[in-house]
């Protein structure tokens, strides 16, 4: 982010709020799911990732080691529907976060002690 705040200073702020929500929902998207795959395997089951323990008022079974079905329709398969419009709604808040971190920022450097 900070190299696109870089190349881009002049752009308006809404043009620029885009960009980084793209860029933000891309690098999540791109780190969190490999990451989030890895601490549902057994290897994450160990005294660092602490993967597997839950408290006693958990009743377990075998959706802790699967996905949340968010994306998957009531016949429960896999919706592309459904996966965008959470992509859609992920990338509608990280552009509203970053026009106001953008508008905050500007207010930022005219504030004197």
């Amino acid at each position: 982010m900070d190299l696109v705040l870089a190349r881009a200073p002049a752009r308006r702020d809404i043009v620029l709020a885009v960009i980084l929500g793209v860029v933000f929902v891309s690098a999540l998207l791109a780190v969190q799911w490999p990451f989030s795959a890895f601490l549902l395997s057994p290897a994450a089951r160990n005294p660092i990732f602490v993967a597997d323990r839950w408290d006693y008022s958990n009743v377990l079974g075998p959706w802790r080691y699967e996905y949340w079905s968010l994306d998957r329709d009531a016949h429960g398969q896999w919706s592309a529907i459904g996966f965008w419009r959470a992509i859609g709604i992920a990338l509608g808040c990280a552009t509203l976060s970053s026009w106001i971190g953008l508008k905050r920022g500007r207010w930022m450097r005219g504030v004197l002690r």
